[in-house]
């Protein structure tokens, strides 16, 4: 059934057994695009903490049913010995929750937040993952100030002009012949984009690493 949670009991031979609530039932391997594989984790929390939710789910009670979405942060507002409140009305009981904390988030997961300032960190072992589209959203999540730490400001400047699309084999074959004129829409998409970098909205400090 859609939502439920089983634990791996054990494996015998090819098949896979669940478990829950001292029921058994193999898992259908044939049918693995039906189902997700999560690791059990601890997250130590406090009142006053940040949590993000990582999954889409669904918290019923008595009243109404809640809906959690994926990389919405929330407070916690209380702890109790049946489990947390968080500031938007949801009270998770003990159990398995898709939660992490919430005060460092990637930027795909940023995407959509506004906050007053940012902290970035792009330390030149995370250049790979860093391109326009990942540098537009992380410069334009703070209203007030933006403080980028890199221990190589020289090569983050030649990373963040990287394209963000991805390439099919074909297009990577087709790097052989000359590229084709950007189309317009590219073209104000890139003038925005160098805006951003050398003139942004937000106060930007760059700090370099020792």
């Amino acid at each position: 059934m859609s939502g439920e949670q089983w634990r791996v009991e054990r494996r015998e031979g090819e098949r896979v057994i669940l478990e829950r609530n001292g029921a058994e039932k193999e898992l259908p391997l044939a049918q693995a695009k039906n189902f997700s594989a999560y690791s059990i984790g601890t997250l130590a929390l406090s009142v006053g903490d940040r949590v993000r939710i990582t999954k889409n789910f669904v918290v019923r009670d008595l009243e109404a049913k809640h809906r959690c979405r994926n990389n919405d942060v929330h407070t916690v507002t209380a702890i109790d010995q049946d489990g947390i409140s968080l500031d938007n009305g949801v009270s998770l009981r003990k159990g398995l929750w898709h939660l992490d904390q919430g005060l460092v988030v990637t930027s795909h997961a940023a995407q959509g937040k506004t906050v007053d300032q940012v902290l970035l960190s792009v330390p030149i072992r995370a250049f790979s993952q860093v391109n326009e589209a990942q540098w537009y959203v992380s410069l334009s999540r703070a209203r007030s100030a933006m403080y980028v730490f890199t221990d190589c400001l020289s090569a983050l400047k030649e990373a963040v002009m990287r394209p963000s699309t991805r390439l099919s084999a074909h297009e990577l074959v087709a790097r052989i012949v000359p590229s084709p004129l950007p189309s317009p829409a590219e073209i104000l998409f890139h003038r925005r984009l160098a805006d951003v970098i050398s003139h942004p909205s937000t106060p930007v400090r760059f700090v370099r690493g020792r």
